[in-house]
């Protein structure tokens, strides 16, 4: 006897605005991070660049092993409070306080000061680890239906670029009005941390009628907390849909890492126009959250596989005409092209829209790929799969960070000089612009592998759900 599919509420709008909400606190740190924290460490605080790339890629280590940890603790939490919502009411204030000590700079010599920014800097990464694993597990605990998934992720991802927007037009402004960018930039850090914490609040609240002990899909999470690390791994490990979305959205972020803080130093070097930085990072900003407001219309017409690739081909077709126009030229030849308006201000807009739909999109096959994993193994993993996704997002970031750094002193960058060598002023453009081509193309390779269909995976939700067709 065929079973019917049971009858379900649409989720709000209103809920989808207020979940997504919750992508301003994790990523308002994170904005300041890569727009500023490099040029941070090289400039104000004074840290190697080759000792910054150490950092990064250190604590990326660390990572992979602090992630899953938090995810399972994440599918092991059963409170009153519902299994992920108890971590946005608890992280935000530990937040502000690491993402203040991590822009501070401290009065110690030089091993005092390496030793501050290691232990602030995994500090700051493993709170966010434990605000932004919770978060980007709640979709699959909200809902099974794949358009209101991909509407989940639109959110997020639109909220996100906006924290970056704030980051980069305001930032700055607010660190000139103290004496030294040495305090500007802490105190800037406090006051947009602590402002955004409000949101992860409006999250908690509006989240607490689908995270909550009854939730017929909290239920089915439960028998997952309890089984160990190995099994747990088998949900990831034959998970394709998973594998190909971690390593796009891993590439994306390295990809904004590298783009984002690079920014600074060809404004402040190549260009000479440092007072311009602010207005060209907030356009460029503003054009990715368009990116993710048409990200579920592209998604509708071409399905996911299909929109990565649409939007990453004019992306990177973008980049390479941004590279092929600035190569070779000096400041004078490069203004008229940078200035706001210019063909390659416009170009740089265009290739933030096209490159925000990659994490739309990958955010929405995650919470697919929670359902795939418990078909095909029987183990609902949403924690730990949000762990190796969010994990996905750090490493990316971070070794971009690591490659800025070691990128720098490969081309002999040295802070704060008046005039730098050809060779150095070349290297900041491939850093900023080259590199990144090279990661869009490997984003288009690793999703040619990409191979779960929406109508395959509307069959797979069925299964789930016990509704035969």
């Amino acid at each position: 006897m065929e079973m019917a599919a049971p009858a379900r509420k649409k989720l709000p709008k209103l809920n989808i605005l207020a979940f997504g909400v919750g992508s301003i606190p994790i990523n308002m740190s994170f904005a300041i991070v890569v727009l500023y924290l490099a040029y941070f460490y090289t400039d104000v605080f004074l840290l190697p660049p080759a000792i910054m790339g150490v950092l990064f890629i250190s604590c990326r280590v660390w990572d992979g092993i602090n992630d899953p940890i938090m995810g399972m603790i994440g599918d092991r939490t059963n409170s009153r409070w519902g299994k992920f919502r108890p971590y946005l009411a608890i992280m935000p204030i530990p937040m502000i306080i690491f993402a203040g000590l991590t822009f501070y700079v401290p009065d110690m010599g030089v091993t005092g000061k390496i030793i501050w920014a290691f232990v602030t800097y995994f500090g700051l990464q493993m709170i966010k680890t434990a605000m932004a694993i919770p978060y980007f597990a709640l979709p699959a605990l909200i809902t099974t239906d794949a358009t209101e998934r991909t509407a989940l992720s639109s959110a997020a991802m639109f909220f996100g670029p906006v924290a970056f927007i704030i980051a980069s037009v305001l930032a700055l402004k607010v660190v000139g009005k103290f004496p030294t960018e040495k305090e500007g930039f802490f105190f800037m850090t406090v006051i947009f941390v602590g402002f955004s914490a409000i949101f992860s609040y409006i999250t908690f609240f509006s989240t607490k009628k689908y995270d909550y002990p009854g939730n017929d899909l909290f239920l089915r999470q439960e028998e997952a907390g309890n089984i160990p690390f190995k099994k747990n791994l088998q949900s990831i490990t034959g998970n394709r849909p998973f594998i190909i979305a971690f390593l796009a959205f891993f590439l994306h972020n390295m990809y904004s890492a590298i783009v984002m803080g690079m920014a600074i130093y060809f404004f402040k070097y190549n260009l000479k126009m440092f007072d311009v930085y602010s207005k060209f990072m907030g356009l460029m900003l503003l054009s990715a959250l368009i990116g993710a407001l048409v990200s579920p219309l592209l998604v509708k017409k071409l399905g996911k596989k299909n929109a990565i690739q649409f939007s990453n081909l004019v992306c990177g077709g973008a980049m390479l005409l941004i590279y092929l126009l600035s190569a070779g030229k000096g400041q004078a030849e490069l203004l008229p092209l940078w200035k706001i308006g210019g063909l390659c201000f416009i170009l740089i807009c265009l290739s933030a829209l096209a490159s925000n739909v990659t994490p739309v999109v990958c955010m929405a096959v995650m919470a697919d790929s929670i359902d795939f994993g418990e078909w095909k193994t029987g183990v609902r993993a949403q924690g730990f799969i949000s762990a190796f996704f969010v994990m996905g997002n750090k490493v990316g970031m971070a070794l971009g960070g690591a490659f800025i750094g070691l990128g720098l002193a490969y081309y002999d960058y040295l802070p704060n000089l008046a005039e730098y060598s050809e060779t150095t002023l070349s290297g900041i453009l491939i850093l900023g612009i080259g590199v990144p081509v090279v990661i869009r193309a490997l984003i288009s390779v690793a999703m040619l592998f990409f191979n779960l269909s929406e109508s395959r995976m509307a069959e797979i939700i069925a299964e789930l759900n016990g509704v035969k067709a």
